[in-house]
C-alpha cells in the first residue's frame, strides 16, 4: 500500500520504509475501515515522519485490532508494519522483529509483508 508516500517522499533526511515505486499495488482485496481509523492511521504516519516514534507506535498498535475487525487486511498489515518500524527506530529490536514477523506470517500477500521481509533481511 502506498499510504503516506506523499509525506515520506518529501522528507529527504528520513529513511523511508515504504516502496517508492508508485506502480506497486497490493494484490489483496480492499475492505475499507472506518474513516476515523483511516485518519488515525494517517496521523500515525505523520508522527513517524516527524520522528515521534513512540506516539506513532501507540497509534498503530491501537489500530491493528480495529482494522482487523473491519476486515481491512491492507490497513491491518500496514499498521503492523508501521508499529514494527517505529519500534525499530526506538531501538526495540525484539518488539520490531515480532511485528515484522507477524505481518509476514499473517499478511504475506501484502506490500507491508514485502517491506517487513526487507527490514528483517537487513538485520542479518
Amino acid at each position: 500500500m502506498l499510504v503516506g508516500l506523499a509525506m515520506l517522499g518529501g522528507c529527504a533526511a528520513m529513511e523511508t520504509p515504504v516502496s517508492m515505486n508508485t506502480f506497486e499495488i497490493d494484490r489483496v482485496p480492499m475492505r475499507k475501515a472506518d474513516q476515523r481509523d483511516l485518519d488515525a492511521f494517517e496521523r500515525g504516519v505523520s508522527l513517524a515522519t516527524e520522528r515521534d516514534y513512540e506516539a506513532a507506535a501507540g497509534e498503530f498498535v491501537t489500530l491493528i485490532p480495529r482494522f482487523r475487525a473491519a476486515g481491512d487486511e491492507r490497513h491491518t498489515a500496514e499498521a503492523i508494519f508501521w508499529a514494527g518500524y517505529c519500534y525499530e527506530k526506538l531501538s526495540q529490536q525484539e518488539a520490531a522483529a515480532e511485528y515484522y514477523h507477524r505481518v509476514v506470517r499473517d499478511h504475506s500477500k501484502t506490500l507491508a509483508a514485502t517491506r517487513a521481509k526487507q527490514r528483517l533481511e537487513q538485520w542479518r
